[in-house]
């Protein structure tokens, strides 16, 4: 009874059907915090809120009925992630403008992560408002590196997404180039940029990266280097590689499996990759 009670609670909010939804929420306000059930989510947190499905289909006047009732606008939702962000993937751009402005009277958005912001900074700088970011950098002096969701500091999902203005500015802040990612699969700051972000590549070695760290979180890539994270990628990002190489990066180094960047290019079938390393004098 109650899995089909939510079901119709969703469905609501998908639909936008504000009387409807608010008239069950009126019945029974303990409803306003019920989770859609997934089958590949075993945590209550990792699953959709009323609000996420709300923000997603880009329903504004039902959002701010929610929030009226008191729903936690930064509540994570589904994957972990609040409904800002879930309304920023799927472009409800109405919606993300107004629980990043007006929305942060709201008591829910004054206090930790967001300071009345609308967000964390690790979530702004991933989805590139640098503006939030500058934000929370003039107000918490600290700001640049606050630890988010997977143990990183914001230097990491801007420089993964390429964000160069705000790798700038939390460089600028004082932000820990060596800073380790230690909630996932680890890594530092030129790591992630070397997945496939060659101007944070560029910017980071410039203010004194290690091209040869090694990512220290015991897991699948501990001991990885940026220069053997760039060639484990998909996207065969050569201009990383050559980046990493003119930097200072050691093709030499192996990994914990025993293989070069090299090796680890052609086991992986990253044709540019393995050829940057060659005309770089690298060999396996």
């Amino acid at each position: 009874m109650r899995e089909r009670l939510s079901d119709q609670l969703f469905a609501l909010a998908e639909a936008g059907d504000a009387a409807g939804l608010l008239a069950l929420l009126d019945a029974d306000p303990g409803l306003l915090h019920v989770r859609r059930v997934l089958p590949d989510t075993t945590r209550a947190e990792e699953r959709p809120t009323l609000l996420q499905a709300a923000a997603t289909a880009g329903h504004l006047p039902l959002v701010q009925a929610l929030a009226e009732r008191g729903v936690d606008l930064y509540e994570r939702g589904q994957w972990g992630y609040p409904a800002v962000v879930h309304a920023a993937w799927a472009k409800q751009d109405a919606v993300v403008a107004w629980l990043l402005g007006d929305a942060t009277a709201y008591p829910s958005l004054g206090g930790e992560p967001c300071y009345g912001l609308g967000v964390e900074i690790n979530l702004a700088g991933r989805m590139g408002w640098t503006d939030i970011v500058r934000a929370h950098l003039a107000r918490d002096r600290h700001a640049a590196n606050r630890r988010g969701l997977l143990g990183d500091v914001p230097l990491h999902w801007a420089a993964h997404n390429n964000q160069v203005d705000i790798v700038a500015a939390l460089l600028a802040a004082g932000a820990d180039l060596e800073a380790d990612e230690i909630g996932l699969y680890g890594g530092r700051p030129l790591h992630w940029a070397a997945e496939h972000a060659p101007a944070c590549v560029a910017l980071l070695l410039a203010a004194g990266a290690d091209p040869n760290a090694r990512n220290a979180l015991p897991g699948e890539l501990e001991g990885v280097t940026p220069l053997i994270m760039c060639a484990l990628q998909h996207n065969d990002e050569a201009e990383c590689a050559r980046l990493l190489l003119n930097g200072g990066a050691d093709p030499s180094l192996r990994g914990l499996d025993g293989l070069t960047a090299l090796e680890t290019a052609e086991r992986c079938g990253h044709g540019r990759v393995a050829a940057a390393i060659r005309d770089a004098g690298g060999s396996s």
